[in-house]
């Protein structure tokens, strides 16, 4: 008798994104029976679709799998990219993170598991806060992204015909959170730390400014900035005799 117990839509849906994740068979087999098993036991709450569940049972089983090396060596997790299955399932990370607690709950979790996962999302919180103060940092010292096309100067316009385009407001603003990323990626001990990814950020949006103000592209910066209007901010225009910066090292 087949595993798969439940309607063939969900069935598809569900073969369909362990092919995308190129899951190997017997994970995907654990992972619907483990759902059956659940589901059967202990009806899921409504609260999401038949295939978010699923992928709360593909990540356990998934983080539960070891895995042998080139070398020899026993890794845990099958190598199954947790975003990558969020992103196929259409399932976004804190819905995510509000389901796995509850599907934990259903299959008796161990405490280091829900440990893992708080941890997990602890981090995801840090980023989240991280990127709200990045924009809102980055729209009191430079122009928006959306209005920076209609505000280059006649002369920049007039050169993208012959040359390549300078760059926008919004690749800077692209650029500066790749950095930022990158840069808090080389510190794995502040990934949960909200007060030195602060830090770090504001570094970050001082070297975009250096950059900027190097390159003569005066006309990036937002004009409230630049003239000292933006009450309540914890950043200050400051002009260094060599390079301009934002934060006071004293």
């Amino acid at each position: 008798m087949s595993i798969f117990a439940e309607p063939r839509s969900l069935q598809n849906s569900y073969t369909q994104l362990c092919l995308q994740l190129n899951l190997d068979q017997s994970g995907r087999e654990k992972a619907w029976s483990l759902y059956n098993e659940v589901q059967k036991r202990d009806r899921l709450p409504a609260v999401a679709e038949p295939l978010h569940w699923l992928v709360c049972a593909l990540y356990l089983v998934c983080s539960q799998t070891t895995v042998e090396s080139v070398g020899g060596d026993v890794l845990k997790g099958s190598g199954v990219s947790l975003v990558q299955m969020l992103r196929q399932s259409q399932l976004s990370l804190t819905k995510f993170f509000t389901l796995i607690k509850i599907w934990i709950e259903k299959v008796h979790g161990s405490p280091e598991e829900s440990e893992k996962l708080n941890t997990l999302e602890l981090k995801f919180l840090v980023v989240q806060e991280s990127f709200r103060k990045y924009k809102q940092y980055f729209l009191q010292i430079f122009r928006s992204p959306d209005s920076c096309s209609r505000l280059l100067p006649i002369s920049i316009k007039e050169k993208r015909a012959r040359s390549k385009s300078p760059c926008s407001s919004n690749e800077i603003f692209n650029f500066g959170w790749s950095i930022f990323l990158l840069a808090k990626a080389h510190y794995p001990s502040i990934a949960d730390n909200l007060v030195f990814s602060h830090y770090l950020l504001l570094t970050t949006l001082d070297f975009l400014h250096s950059n900027v103000t190097a390159c003569n592209r005066n006309e990036l910066f937002n004009e409230k900035f630049i003239s000292g209007q933006n009450e309540g901010s914890p950043l200050e225009f400051r002009v260094h005799p060599v390079i301009p910066y934002l934060v006071n090292n004293n």
